[in-house]
């Protein structure tokens, strides 16, 4: 189990400090080139209504940091491409975000995350998201 204050405390040391309304993950737990973060909108979140919550999504893309914890070097992962997304419904307030390590030959890391509002049943997919490491 990774702690939420430790992924936020390591952005902010990074230099990336995310605001009350952007922090959604609540808990994590990473392994084996996988992690499963819950998130939940916080309050300074709520009041307007998205199909695709832009603090939800990017709170999915906050839980790659688990990916590469303990590896040397203090690494953020940021994407900067997306290869496909496929949407299923509208996020929910409480939601999960599965994610998985791709190989990959041309040096890149490659994550394919699913959000959904279980731990079980898929609700959006986004396949081989490339985030750019340092």
């Amino acid at each position: 189990m990774l702690d939420r204050d430790w992924l936020y405390a390591s952005y902010a040391a990074l230099g990336l400090a995310y605001g009350p309304a952007f922090r959604c993950v609540v808990e994590m737990q990473a392994g084996d080139g996988e992690a499963l973060a819950r998130l939940r909108l916080p309050e300074a979140a709520r009041g307007e209504t998205f199909h695709l919550h832009p603090s939800m999504l990017d709170a999915a893309f906050h839980a790659a940091l688990g990916l590469f914890h303990g590896e040397p070097g203090g690494t953020a992962a940021l994407p900067f491409a997306l290869n496909r997304m496929d949407v299923f419904g509208p996020t929910d307030e409480e939601m999960w975000a599965h994610l998985r390590e791709q190989p990959a030959a041309d040096g890149l890391r490659r994550i394919d995350i699913d959000l959904s509002p279980t731990a079980r049943a898929p609700f959006a997919s986004r396949s081989a998201v490339s985030p750019c490491v340092w």
